[in-house]
């Protein structure tokens, strides 16, 4: 068992608990410009609007995601706004275009 194991079970404090396997990284320029055009396009955005939005606000990518059961299996972006965490929006990729995602309403408060 690897050491970031070990510590996740001792700071859970659940011995059995397993840690899902799973990489997460910066996303690419590429990632970023889809982005832009997504907020230009959807949001009704100026370039310069949705360019200062993705300069500030914080991401994460999770290239490999996939549900435990039939559903999405790809890459998903995660972007939280300056306002606070619970500003955030989740993208995915649908035949090689970006989508963002709404929230499940039953985790909707």
């Amino acid at each position: 068992m690897s050491a970031e194991k070990q510590l996740l079970k001792a700071t859970i404090g659940e011995p059995d608990i397993e840690k899902a396997e799973y990489e997460i990284r910066e996303p690419t320029e590429e990632e970023l410009n889809e982005v832009i055009q997504h907020k230009i396009e959807e949001d009704g955005l100026s370039h310069e609007e949705a360019k200062k939005h993705v300069e500030s606000f914080y991401y994460a990518v999770f290239p490999d995601y996939i549900t435990g059961c039939p559903g999405y299996a790809g890459k998903v972006l995660v972007e939280i706004g300056t306002t606070g965490p619970g500003f955030l929006y989740i993208y995915t990729w649908d035949r090689g275009e970006i989508q963002r995602r709404n929230q499940a309403p039953e985790m909707r408060q």
